[in-house]
């Protein structure tokens, strides 16, 4: 027992610098993430290596490729979605990733990617609806009727979609009154 109590001091002492470590990666961690915050890549990038190992280091992974996911090179991005496959984290890239990819319409990419995400947005759902239309699938414009009427404020990658109802003569005076009564 006497062994013990003069042990208890050295057990004490590791626990308190593993803790001061722990609070010091934690506070490496907050700079990084209000770096991605302020968009300063300079500083996300220097302390990101820091934190390699850490538990939360998919978070600087996502944050460092959403700064420019416009430009991020696909395998980067693949690479991320498969190492944290059905986390929050991938579906949130996933969604970001998709949008980038319907504004450059790069439907080939982005129908491989479309039915991995488990909740698209109206945007992201309006993306697939455009990419449907670009394959000439002819029953796109049945589906999205209820857009017509549904939708109050359309995101902008809706808009190619409701042109396309207007322009086949799918939407006519009548619907168009009928929408202008809903939102009202």
């Amino acid at each position: 027992m006497k062994d013990l109590f003069r042990l208890f001091p050295l057990v004490l002492a590791a626990f308190a610098a593993h803790a001061l470590a722990a609070a010091a990666v934690d506070d490496r961690f907050l700079v990084a993430r209000d770096a991605a915050r302020a968009g300063d890549r300079a500083k996300l990038e220097r302390v990101a290596p820091e934190l390699a190992g850490y538990e939360l280091e998919p978070y600087v992974d996502y944050w460092r490729l959403s700064l420019d996911l416009a430009n991020v090179d696909a395998s980067a991005v693949k690479s991320f979605l498969q190492r944290n496959d059905k986390s929050y984290l991938a579906e949130k890239l996933r969604g970001d990733w998709l949008k980038q990819l319907g504004k450059k319409q790069q439907w080939a990419d982005f129908d491989t990617e479309y039915p991995a995400l488990v909740q698209p947005d109206q945007e992201v759902s309006c993306y697939a609806l455009q990419s449907r239309l670009a394959r000439g699938d002819a029953r796109v414009l049945d589906e999205a009727m209820p857009l017509w009427f549904d939708l109050v404020e359309p995101p902008e990658s809706c808009y190619p979609v409701l042109e396309a109802l207007i322009t086949e003569k799918r939407v006519l005076a009548a619907q168009v009154w009928q929408r202008i009564r809903r939102q009202l």
